[in-house]
């Protein structure tokens, strides 16, 4: 996969302003950097040439990871990371948060099944397979109903039942 490649129309030149250039120009060198600096940050943000009256200035559009880390950045406290690592060849989703707990939270460019559910949880499904790291249940349970419970993931009560019917005068 190739590297994203961004253009910009402006450009900036960080010898300006050389301290031999005319002091009149100062002014269009500030105009320059700020249109330059506008540029990069849109990429990611809403920006506007005048932004007056414009709520959602600054706001993130969309957050574009071009760095694939080659390791797990370090904690600090009160800290948390969002970032992309390659895994087998490709580039997924990770968190780290200021205990150094790390989570992948994709997988094959998918959310990772791991990240949703905990070990021992039972989930209804509409896939005929068990997904990588899932065990199907559905032969143990067959014919079946859920049924709410003080301990979690017991099964009970009766295939059948009967009931009376009793009719009022």
């Amino acid at each position: 996969m190739a590297n994203i490649s961004l253009s910009y129309t402006e450009t900036t030149d960080e010898t300006k302003p050389a301290g031999t250039r005319a002091r009149s120009l100062g002014d269009d060198d500030i105009r320059e950097f700020k249109r330059c600096i506008r540029e990069r940050l849109a990429q990611d943000h809403q920006f506007y040439s005048d932004e007056t009256g414009y709520a959602n200035v600054g706001t993130h559009k969309k957050i574009t990871f071009s760095q694939t880390q080659a390791a797990d950045p370090t904690a600090y406290d009160d800290v948390g990371y969002l970032y992309i690592k390659a895994v087998s060849g490709h580039k997924e989703l990770f968190w780290k948060d200021d205990a150094g707990n790390v989570i992948q939270l994709t997988t094959g460019g998918l959310i990772n099944d791991s990240v949703l559910a905990k070990t021992g949880d039972w989930m209804l499904s509409s896939v005929t397979t068990a997904r990588t790291g899932w065990t199907n249940v559905s032969a143990t349970y067959s014919n079946k109903f859920m049924r709410i419970n003080a301990t979690p993931l017991t099964t009970g009560g009766a295939d059948t039942h009967s009931h009376t019917l009793a009719l009022a005068n």
